[in-house]
């Protein structure tokens, strides 16, 4: 605090989000600064929407529901930052459902049935590709800075389910996002039924990329 009081006005602190520029100004050390927000842009010539039917003949899961759960690592721990342990429970909860794990270093065991790990993918663009042969994408973290799989995820034209996050839900578009408080396994089986009997907007990737392109 004694170091960056000896600031002027001179210092600006930047935050990814709306939420995490609101944590910044109420803080001990850095409220009473200048603080702004600059979201995280992606790369849009690489997430769009994509041929589905790759992914799902890869998946051999035909024309059923799926549903899209990226993250960098993977634990059935309940306090788990991530929420590992919320995926496999909603998978139980919704059996005609298929589950796919994209990222995970993690070899999982014990899945049930209708739960698919496919591990690391090899670069960005078969990440968009599982994005978009989605039909929602969930994330079950406990907080997020930000959250570049909802911008993603969005970009690819695929609808989101969230926990309330922190982040997530201070940038998300609404019309194409639901969240539920955290762990709340109910609230977001019922934001995903909402979604996934219903057609894709094809509006949703236009409109995201207005927001998250990086050169925007």
């Amino acid at each position: 605090k004694k170091a960056f009081d000896g600031f002027q006005d001179d210092l600006i602190i930047t935050s990814v989000s709306p939420w995490l520029k609101e944590r910044g100004e109420g803080s001990l050390i850095l409220g009473g600064k200048n603080h702004v927000t600059v979201m995280n842009g992606l790369e849009t010539s690489t997430f769009y929407p994509h041929e589905a039917g790759e992914i799902r003949e890869k998946l051999k899961i035909g024309n059923k529901k799926f549903v899209l759960y990226v993250t960098p690592s993977f634990s059935l721990d309940k306090n788990h930052v991530k929420g590992g342990y919320y995926f496999i429970e909603l998978a139980k909860k919704m059996p005609e459902i298929i589950f796919c794990v994209v990222g995970a270093d993690e070899k999982l065991s014990d899945l049930p049935e209708n739960v698919i790990n496919v591990g690391r993918v090899e670069n960005q663009e078969a990440l968009a590709k599982y994005y978009s042969a989605a039909d929602a994408t969930v994330i079950l973290s406990r907080k997020e800075t930000f959250s570049m799989i909802l911008a993603e995820s969005l970009c690819c034209g695929t609808p989101v389910v969230s926990f309330k996050a922190g982040g997530p839900e201070s940038i998300a578009i609404d019309d194409f996002c639901g969240f539920a408080e955290y762990g709340d396994l109910k609230g977001i089986e019922e934001k995903l039924h909402n979604i996934l009997f219903k057609d894709k907007d094809e509006s949703i990737s236009v409109i995201a990329h207005k927001k998250y392109d990086k050169s925007a």
